[in-house]
């Protein structure tokens, strides 16, 4: 590369007060929304070009590893499912990027030396639905309307990310023959994940009919959580090689399909 990159700063962090972070639950008609904190990482980078080339620097972020569960009593096991590793952009257009902006800059060259930033923002909330495992077992306890007596009880999403800072020659391959990357230098890497384990405890409102949505509601004063988001900030200079998964679709979000585990042991259904 004609190119000098030098990492000014590679800081990541969660938003709130490390030794309070919490998740934000909020009730929904037909289930709750669970918020985590927010996953942040800032990078400054200095580059300076000799020639008219033009690079880009930003972040590629996988999924590698999946574990998304949701209890549903004595009903069934709701599962999303994953192809591993995955990338994980926020949009198809963006890949292999996380995003175009903030988290990608391009830089024109020629250039003396300049310092540009790329940041990434990285969160869940998600939908859980209250009924949706236990109705779809064919043994569930249900009243008229469909409805039955087993809400979700218990909440896991276990799921490890990495992410790469890398620079690259804007019309340049990302790969050779061989199907081996090419024409970019990763710069630094770090993974990171915010593990939720969230239980639920309900009691009935005699306001609401036996057998309506609503009628259980979640007892927020016996709910708890295990939450210890973490991240590893790898030293090393040599970051570990990016799978081919990371260059190309499908992404995370359309990639993922949820699948219902009967109690009843029959084969998991596809939703």
């Amino acid at each position: 590369m004609a190119a000098n990159f030098n990492v000014i700063y590679f800081e990541p962090s969660f938003s709130g007060d490390n030794n309070t972070l919490s998740i934000e639950v909020s009730e929904e008609k037909n289930g709750v929304f669970y918020t985590t904190p927010v996953f942040r990482l800032s990078a400054g980078v200095e580059i300076s070009i000799d020639n008219a080339e033009r690079y880009e620097i930003g972040l590629i972020q996988i999924c590698s590893s999946n574990d998304q569960r949701n209890y549903y009593g004595s009903d069934a096991i709701e599962r999303w499912e994953l192809p591993l590793p995955v990338n994980d952009s926020d949009d198809d257009s963006n890949i292999p990027w996380y995003n175009i902006n903030p988290a990608r800059t391009v830089i024109d060259g020629p250039t003396d030396p300049i310092i540009r930033s790329v940041n990434l923002n990285d969160s869940f909330r998600p939908l859980v639905n209250r009924w949706e495992g236990a109705k779809w077992n064919s043994n569930s306890r249900e009243y008229e309307g469909g409805v039955t007596t087993s809400p979700f009880y218990r909440i896991v999403r276990l799921q490890n990310f990495k992410v790469w800072l890398v620079a690259h020659r804007i019309g340049s391959p990302w790969f050779q023959e061989g199907n081996q990357p090419a024409n970019f230098t990763s710069l630094r890497y770090l993974e990171w994940m915010i593990p939720v384990d969230l239980s639920f405890y309900w009691k009935e409102d005699s306001s609401v009919p036996v057998g309506t949505p609503g009628h259980s509601k979640p007892d927020y004063s016996r709910w708890y959580q295990t939450l210890q988001p973490s991240f590893n900030l790898s030293q090393s200079l040599s970051p570990p090689p990016i799978p081919a998964e990371a260059f190309s679709a499908p992404r995370a979000n359309t990639a993922q399909a949820r699948y219902l585990y009967p109690a009843d042991g029959s084969e998991k259904r596809y939703v």
